[in-house]
């Protein structure tokens, strides 16, 4: 967990060579599968498969800042950045990439409120 107060429900399978990926609604433990339905799925689209595999994934993989592992007997501990290792957050590069992704969207294409919200029939 981090500044945006959540962690990913991102599951990714080998697939003997064929990687699944799935996102689901909650974590998966008892308090949340005793009294309600949860659910995954697949994600489907290859751009937005290859982005997961290919960037969030490894983002995740990488962090030594927030990330903590869950143990056999349940419990968790926090993983350190050696003193080797460049301090990795996961959150803070999703922040970054998004910063970076909407400066060349408007780069692209600046925005202009009357082509992004155009009125209802009813409303004009």
């Amino acid at each position: 967990m981090d500044q945006f107060l959540e962690h990913s429900r991102l599951f990714q399978f080998a697939n003997n060579g064929q990687p699944e990926v799935y996102l689901g609604s909650a974590d998966w433990m008892p308090r949340n599968l005793r009294r309600r339905v949860e659910v995954i799925f697949p994600i489907e689209d290859p751009k937005i498969k290859t982005r997961l595999l290919d960037q969030l994934i490894p983002c995740y993989l990488q962090d030594n800042v927030k990330t903590r592992r869950l143990l056999p007997d349940g419990t968790h501990e926090r993983l350190k950045a050696k003193e080797t290792e460049k301090a990795s957050r996961c959150q803070a590069r999703f922040v970054q990439m998004a910063e970076k992704e909407n400066q060349a969207a408007l780069q692209t294409a600046p925005l202009h409120p009357k082509k992004i919200l155009k009125p209802l029939p009813n409303e004009e």
